[in-house]
């Protein structure tokens, strides 16, 4: 089997583009190689599974866009909330990992100094 270049992977599955997402082209590449090596014989049960390949494809690809949107919602809150533009100020500090202190942390008044914050995180 000819593997892709890169140093990214999606299940040990190589992938074309960078990120831990498979592209449409590795999704179709993955379906044919699948229709290639099961060795099934009766043609029902491999067009069943053909079908069901390409449901789940669907619902992955469905995934991807819908995962996609929400961080682009997340970045969206974090970059104008007062608390997000605080944390995304500090080096290493993205949206993402912003959001998620914030939701780890809920109100800073809830924490009368440090060391309670400090606690409560672990």
């Amino acid at each position: 089997m000819r593997r892709l270049r890169t140093r990214s992977r999606w299940f040990g599955w190589p992938c074309r583009r960078t990120g831990t997402r498979p592209s449409r082209a590795d999704l179709a590449r993955l379906q044919d190689l699948a229709a290639q090596t099961i060795g099934l014989r009766d043609l029902t049960r491999q067009r069943a599974l053909a079908f069901e390949q390409g449901v789940l494809i669907e619902e992955l690809l469905l995934l991807q866009r819908n995962l996609g949107k929400l961080e682009g919602q997340i970045e969206e809150i974090v970059s104008t909330s007062r608390e997000g533009r605080i944390l995304t100020s500090l080096p290493g500090i993205g949206a993402q990992t912003a959001a998620t202190l914030i939701a780890a942390i809920g109100n800073i008044l809830n924490f009368p100094d440090a060391p309670a914050l400090k606690a409560h995180l672990g």
